[in-house]
């Protein structure tokens, strides 16, 4: 696990970038305070956004394995947040639902176009260092129509 100051900055860059749209706590097996949980609970239930789930993977080759995608599916921020320094990639738009395609429940489906949910983010992934920043935010413009963040 990390420090104080590492657990808020990453508790706050993931409540910023679900958007509501999985809960702020485990439904079984949570370690979070009661009182503060049943205060979530109740905000969550008066809510209309619908929760959903996203997909976590441990090791970037996990993404093109033989039998499919080997990761987890998370349905609350704890638990992203309990796997931050673990993960390397998340997807972090929500879809509606997932499911494990082995009985082992290592491999993932569900992270597809027809199961979006909610888009939180639009996530351009440059696997090189050698790549001119101006040009690609440039480009990110045109193409989003919006300055993109970092």
């Amino acid at each position: 696990m990390f420090d104080n100051e590492a657990m808020y900055q990453y508790s706050s860059v993931i409540d910023a970038v679900v958007h509501e749209g999985i809960t702020a706590f485990r439904k079984k097996g949570s370690k979070g305070v009661l009182a503060i949980r049943d205060h979530y609970a109740a905000v969550e239930a008066a809510s209309e956004n619908r929760k959903g789930v996203q997909f976590v993977v441990r090791d970037k080759g996990h993404l093109q394995m033989e039998h499919g995608v080997k990761g987890f599916i998370v349905t609350s921020q704890e638990a992203l947040l309990t796997e931050a320094d673990k993960i390397t990639h998340w997807t972090p738009n929500v879809f509606r639902w997932g499911t494990y395609t082995d009985d082992k429940r290592q491999y993932i489906k569900g992270f597809d176009e027809q199961n979006l949910q909610q888009i939180n983010t639009f996530v351009v992934d440059v696997d090189t260092q050698q790549v001119d920043v101006a040009k690609m935010l440039t480009a990110s413009m045109k193409v989003l129509d919006q300055t993109p963040t970092f």
